[in-house]
Formats: C-alpha cells, sequence, structure tokens
C-alpha cells in the first residue's frame, strides 16, 4: 500500500508540472496577442480623434483663426485625459498654436516630445494622398524629456513612453499644416497589468481545479482494494449484535468502481451475503417491534381525538356561556321593560301631581322650592326610565340610511366636549358600507361609551375610535343568534384601568356599575347594549386589568348600499 501511495503521488506532481508549465506559455502567448489588440484599438481611436480634429481645424487654419484653433484644442484636451499635448505647425514646420507658449513660431527644438525615429513607427495611415504620395498620419512610441505640469502639479513624468502622432491638416486638396498630438499610455498599461492579473488569475484557479480532478480520478481508481480493506477491519470490531448488524449495513462497495476482476468477484460474493444477513436480522427486528409500533400508533390517534375533543369541549362552553349571557340579558330586559312601564307611570303620576302643586301655590311660598326639587328628582328619574327602556325594547325609531364616518366627523366636537380634556382620535375606514339606524339612539350609544372609557382614564389620554367592515361566520355568530353576512365595526379603546373577568361578565346588566353612587346609575353600557341589539346588532368587549379596555359594536350591512368612501 505504501508504494501504491507513493506511484500516486508522484503521478499527480509529475501531471501538475506539465500542466503548470502548459498554462504559463497559455498565459505569455495571450498576453501578448491581447497587448497587441488593445494597442491597435487605442491607436484606431486615436486616428478617429485626430482625423476629426484635423478637419475642423482646416477651415479655421486657412482663415488664420488661430485663437479659434487654440480654444477648440485646448478644450479638446480639457475633455479627453488622455491628450497630453499639441501644437499645430505650417508646411514649414513653424509652430503657429501649441498648448506651450514658449514653442510658438519655432521649429519645436523644445518640444517635449523626441523627434521620432523610423524604428518607433507603430502606425501609418494615408486618409488623402499627397502630391508625392506621404502619409497623412502617422504614431510613434517615445518618451517624454521632461515633466508635464497641469494645474500647477506633474501629471506625467519625465521617461514616460506615449504615443506621438502627426497629421496632415489639409484644405481644398491642399496640404496647409500638421497637426502633432501626444497621448498618454497609462491606461493602456493599466488595462494591460489588469489582464496578465485575471489571466494568472484564471489559470491559477484551472490549475487548481485540473489537479483537483486528477488527485479524485487517480484516487479512485488506486484505491478500491483499500477501501474494501476499510470495510473489513471495521466489521472485524464490530462487538456483535446490533453493532454487527449496523456496520453491515454500512458497508456499500457498489459505490466504488474498479476494473481488477478478482475483487469484482469479492465484492459480488461479500454483497450477496451483507444482503441475505441484513434482510434477516431486519425481519426478526420487525417482528418483534410490530407490536410496539402498533401500540404507538393508537396511542397517538387517541392523544390526537382527546385533543380535538378538548378544544371542541372549550369552543362549546365558550358558545354556551355566550349564550346563556344572551338569555340572561334577554330575561332581564323583559323584566326590567316591565318595571320601567309601570315605574314610568308612577313618574307620570307624581309629576302630574306636583305640577298642580306648583300652580296652586303662590310664587313666593316656601314649598315651591321643595316642589322644584321633586320634579328634578321625576326628570332624572324619567332619564334612568329612558335608558332602561332602551336596554329593554330599544325601539329603533326613525330609521334613515347612515354612514357611520360621516356621523362620526359630524358628532366629534360633541363627543370631544363631553370627555374633555380627553382627546378623541378617529380612525375611519376607506370604504364604509351604510347601515339602518336612528342617528339619536347611535349617539346615545357612543356617548354612553366613550364616557365610560374617558372616566376610566381618569380624565387623561386619548380615545381611539375606528371603523371597518368585517365579515362574520355563522360560528361567530352563533352566540347572538344573528345570521352570518357583512357588518360594519365601531371601536372605541381606552387606556384606562380596563376590568377584571368578573367586572366583564356583569358590565351590560342594568344598574351595575364599578363607580359611586353618585357618578351614575350602571344603564350607560346597559341602554348602549339594548338599542345595538335591537338594531340587529350585537357588543362585546375586550379587557385586561391595567390595560384599557376596547368596546366593539356591530352593526349589519344594509345590502346593496356602498360608499367610495
Amino acid at each position: 500500500m505504501k508504494k501504491n501511495f507513493k506511484f500516486q503521488n508522484r503521478l499527480i506532481a509529475a501531471v501538475s508540472l506539465v500542466l503548470m508549465m502548459m498554462m504559463a506559455g497559455a498565459i505569455i502567448w495571450m498576453t501578448a496577442h491581447e497587448e497587441r489588440v488593445y494597442q491597435k484599438n487605442a491607436l484606431d481611436d486615436i486616428y478617429v480623434k485626430a482625423n476629426s480634429m484635423a478637419r475642423r481645424l482646416g477651415q479655421m487654419m486657412h482663415s488664420s483663426s488661430w485663437r479659434n484653433i487654440m480654444v477648440t484644442l485646448s478644450l479638446d484636451k480639457k475633455n479627453d485625459l488622455n491628450l497630453i499635448c499639441f501644437y499645430v505647425t505650417d508646411t514649414d514646420g513653424r509652430i503657429m498654436v501649441s498648448d506651450r507658449a514658449s514653442t510658438v513660431n519655432t521649429r519645436g527644438s523644445d518640444y517635449v516630445l523626441r523627434t521620432p525615429q523610423s524604428r518607433d513607427l507603430l502606425m501609418t495611415r494615408s486618409f488623402s494622398a499627397s502630391a508625392d504620395g506621404d502619409a497623412a498620419f502617422k504614431v510613434y512610441k517615445n518618451r517624454l524629456v521632461q515633466d508635464l505640469h497641469d494645474a500647477g502639479r506633474s501629471r506625467h513624468r519625465a521617461g514616460e513612453m506615449v504615443f506621438d502622432t502627426f497629421h496632415d491638416i489639409w484644405y481644398m486638396g491642399t496640404k496647409i499644416g500638421e497637426l502633432r498630438l501626444g497621448y498618454s499610455r497609462q491606461n493602456l498599461v493599466a488595462q494591460i497589468d489588469r489582464l496578465k492579473l485575471r489571466l494568472v488569475c484564471a489559470g491559477l484557479a484551472f490549475l487548481a481545479v485540473i489537479m483537483i480532478l486528477i488527485f479524485v480520478v487517480v484516487k479512485r481508481s488506486m484505491a478500491p482494494l483499500e477501501v474494501f480493506t476499510e470495510k473489513m477491519s471495521d466489521l472485524g470490531r464490530a462487538a456483535g449484535g446490533e453493532a454487527v448488524r449496523h456496520s453491515l449495513d454500512q458497508i456499500h462497495l457498489d459505490d466504488f468502481s474498479v476494473s481488477i476482476y478478482e475483487i469484482e468477484q469479492l465484492k459480488a460474493a461479500f454483497s450477496k451475503m451483507r444482503s441475505s444477513l441484513v434482510q434477516s436480522w431486519d425481519h426478526l427486528e420487525e417482528n418483534k417491534n410490530n407490536l410496539e409500533k402498533m401500540v404507538l400508533e393508537r396511542t397517538r390517534e387517541l392523544e390526537h381525538a382527546n385533543r380535538n375533543l378538548e378544544v371542541q369541549i372549550r369552543e362549546r362552553q365558550e358558545i354556551e356561556a355566550r349564550m346563556l349571557h344572551a338569555q340572561k340579558l334577554e330575561s332581564v330586559g323583559t323584566l326590567a321593560g316591565g318595571v320601567a312601564h309601570d315605574f314610568n307611570n308612577l313618574l307620570m303620576a307624581i309629576q302630574g301631581n306636583v305640577s298642580l302643586m306648583r300652580h296652586i301655590l303662590e310664587p313666593q311660598h316656601p314649598l315651591q322650592t321643595k316642589v322644584d326639587k321633586i320634579l328634578s328628582l321625576v326628570d332624572m328619574g324619567a332619564d334612568v326610565v329612558r335608558q332602561l327602556l332602551g336596554f329593554a325594547r330599544g325601539g329603533q325609531g326613525r330609521v334613515e340610511l347612515l354612514n357611520f364616518n360621516v356621523f362620526l366627523e359630524s358628532n366629534r366636537l360633541f363627543f370631544q366636549k363631553a370627555v374633555k380634556p380627553v382627546e378623541i382620535v378617529l380612525n375611519l375606514d376607506n370604504k364604509p358600507e351604510m347601515i339602518k339606524a336612528d342617528y339619536p339612539q347611535m349617539t346615545q350609544v357612543l356617548i354612553n361609551i366613550i364616557i365610560n372609557g374617558a372616566e376610566a382614564m381618569g380624565g387623561k389620554g386619548s380615545i381611539n375610535i375606528t371603523t371597518g367592515n368585517v365579515l362574520l361566520t355563522k360560528q361567530e355568530l352563533l352566540p347572538y343568534g344573528l345570521d352570518p353576512g357583512l357588518f360594519v365595526m365601531v371601536s372605541v379603546e381606552d387606556s384606562g384601568c380596563g376590568m377584571d373577568g368578573a367586572t366583564l361578565k356583569r358590565v351590560f346588566d342594568p344598574f351595575f356599575t364599578t363607580k359611586n353612587m353618585d357618578r351614575g346609575t350602571g344603564m350607560g353600557l346597559a341602554s348602549a347594549y339594548g338599542i345595538v341589539r335591537n338594531h340587529g346588532g350585537f357588543v362585546r368587549l375586550e379587557s385586561q386589568p391595567g390595560r384599557g379596555t376596547t368596546v366593539f359594536v356591530y352593526l349589519p350591512v344594509m345590502a346593496g348600499e356602498v360608499l367610495d368612501g
């Protein structure tokens, strides 16, 4: 095995060395080729720019517009960061325009570019033949003889290689001058450097992948016997029983292909024996554990059924509790209606007799104050009776189509004054549905709920009133005895002291109150509950001690009546 490993390592090293040499040669060739391509593209671009400049300068040079030529070339230099210097000469070689004022009217002896040599020629083109057939455009690769400065700082150093271009200027078929431009090679060099880096990185990545593939192939080709030996060793170390069964099950010789006939035969025989032993063991274990599995499955089914039954029982208890509460309120309402009717008759009789006494007595009589007090108390009693009747029968009075958004907006100031300094905040739905309701009774419902919330907050904070459209199902409406459908929901949320469970159960009972006797009669929520119920809706509360209370009012929508908001 050691000899095999050594041979395997040497083979991998030899193949890797050959690949590295081939990769290095490919990178060198590709770099040289791409450098030529990049340079050709750069020179073609320079030719296009120089040709365009020369065509524009022909007319200006013919008319001796040297200032315009200077402005044009200066703008081109400013816009083209690669253009580092320029000058224009006449047919005698005398400099007429230059970016260096010291060279004007000279023959360029102190120009920053050296005089080009024939061996530096990179490109030549003829776009308009001259009399002697010379080319009209030439590019040389030269070095700067001194630094070039721009805005007081050096941008190009002496000795830097640049493209030195010469372009004939023609006008009406006659050569009238020459345009000489110097272009920086920094961008080209930077592109070549980036190309080299990319090629080296790609080559290294490719070489790494190839080496990994070679290692995997060699390893898989030469190691089947090693794998088989390791599997047998694991089996020999098994302690017996379940451990032997597990070790056999983990041996998968078919995953390794090998071209050696003897090893293939050994693999086939062992695989057949392994499959037989594993199947026999599994059959015994299945028979052993079959009863336990059946018991576990049955237990899980019973537990699932028990959980479903518990959920159904809780839901049924909640529905029964709500229905019982609704029936209790219905009974109390019936009783309250009869009592209120009789009590109202008594109050009317008292009011009639006291009014008669007031009429008989003289205005200055000492009993007049007592009579007025009695009438005031009769009025208070009548108000309580009206609220009690609202809980018992409600009565829809004069119903009309009502948009709750408009209703809340129009009564906002009224509600605000009733609970000042508590702030009323409206959160209105964008597309409210229409309901049929008695306007004054809806006002009474909202004012009763809002006042209760404000008193629970001690006159501080804000009350949030929200509207919306909700679709309620038969299951949700079962405790209230209503048909499923679309309802307008109005919620009134306060941040007061909240209520506990015992208070929530009695909150709609007539005359039930947690306030002192001089602060309330306990008919506010009871009256609201009766009015909403007689409009075909219902009221529910959510509250927690110390976290405030939210009262939800649901009123049925009139079919076909929809507003656009």
